[in-house]
């Protein structure tokens, strides 16, 4: 503990106090009714010292005129330096309780994961209440909404369960040095809602953050799911089948090797080579909005195939494709942004934002870590 620094800021306190005390006597409503002891944990150490205890006449109530001064809660506070430090781990997603107690000597108190998070917490309703302030809708016509579904594990009471997680990616476009514009990214726990409840809650969430939705063309990118749709639907969006979702399904049916692989296996190159093909003649009949093409290379397709589980998978992609062509915008004007980025934010940047693979939380802290983290990550 450094006695110094502990000492000025404890120092800086009483003085504080004793201003305040001296202002008080003007008010004949405040009687003095003695000392109470505070406690103040920093990076330092931890502080003690008494400040004094007021009587107010007109409110029947105690008081603590530095506790009103300073913002202090009633019980435990932390110095501004002190949560500075932590949120500086936090955002290094090194969230370690041993790193916690090594990086603060703090004597005489057991600084515990769950004291950590229960500060954790605070920032998470915070930053995210003050990303409302920082948005500026009205400069964009276009509001994108990516939305897909991931599974994590969660803890809750030392078991280990995998929870089903919906996470929409909404942004505005990309600006002139090629970022996104008022992104902001929202988990959904959707255990036990109706989809007139999920549709609801996405409404009232997009209305809270960008204002009034009738000023906006809506687009809803994503894999083609029945409740996304219906999203869509009740939200008058265009529902576009976003191409990371359209393409990996096509790949799946018509794998194929590279070509160094390709010539170390010559059985199965005549495969791959056939499978390359029509991989990149359906890639071009999507292209040009062709479907009497796309049907007729699909239907050849099958001809070759002799292996009775590609079979089903070729016809599964047919049908995928049937039910979703209206899906199908492939835009060329640089004025819509249709890539996914809800498959690339689950796959790729959650396991930053978790701070390791193995690391497991609850359902709560998982839901607001993505949410309040995904604030300072490119995504």
């Amino acid at each position: 503990m450094d006695i110094n620094i502990a000492e000025i800021i404890q120092e800086k306190y009483l003085d504080l106090d004793y201003k305040l005390y001296e202002q008080s006597k003007s008010n004949k409503a405040l009687i003095f009714k003695g000392y109470r002891w505070k406690r103040i944990v920093t990076s330092n150490g931890i502080i003690r010292f008494k400040r004094r205890i007021y009587f107010n006449k007109n409110t029947k109530k105690y008081l603590y005129l530095l506790d009103l001064n300073c913002n202090f809660k009633k019980y435990t506070n932390y110095d501004q330096n002190f949560l500075t430090k932590l949120q500086a781990m936090f955002y290094d997603s090194q969230i370690s309780l041993a790193k916690i107690q090594t990086l603060f000597q703090i004597d005489k108190i057991y600084f515990s994961k769950m004291n950590y998070w229960k500060i954790a917490h605070k920032w998470f309703d915070w930053n995210i209440k003050s990303r409302f302030d920082i948005l500026e809708p009205d400069k964009y016509r276009h509001l994108y909404i990516n939305i897909d579904d991931t599974y994590l594990n969660t803890i809750k009471s030392r078991k280990y369960t995998k929870k089903c997680f919906r996470i929409l990616c909404c942004h505005q476009g990309k600006d002139e040095h090629n970022q996104l514009v008022n992104k902001y990214l929202l988990t959904i726990n959707i255990k036990n809602k109706s989809k007139e409840e999920f549709v609801k809650f996405i409404y009232e969430k997009l209305e809270l953050i960008y204002g009034n939705l009738q000023k906006y063309k809506l687009i809803v990118l994503s894999d083609g799911a029945l409740i996304f749709k219906y999203l869509a639907k009740q939200l008058k969006a265009k529902f576009v089948l976003d191409k990371f979702h359209l393409f990996r399904n096509i790949r799946n049916c018509y794998n194929f090797y590279s070509k160094n692989k390709a010539l170390k296996d010559p059985v199965a190159n005549e495969r791959c080579q056939r499978n390359y093909y029509f991989y990149k003649k359906i890639i071009q009949a999507i292209y040009q909005n062709n479907f009497r093409q796309l049907n007729w290379l699909i239907y050849r397709s099958l001809q070759f195939e002799n292996l009775e589980h590609k079979i089903k998978e070729i016809k599964r992609l047919r049908q995928y494709l049937f039910n979703n062509w209206h899906c199908i915008v492939i835009w060329n004007n640089k004025n819509y942004y249709t890539k996914c980025l809800t498959e690339t934010f689950v796959q790729a940047i959650i396991k930053k934002i978790k701070g390791g693979v193995g690391k497991i939380y609850s359902t709560q802290t998982i839901e607001k870590i993505i949410s309040y983290k995904a604030i300072y990550l490119d995504f």
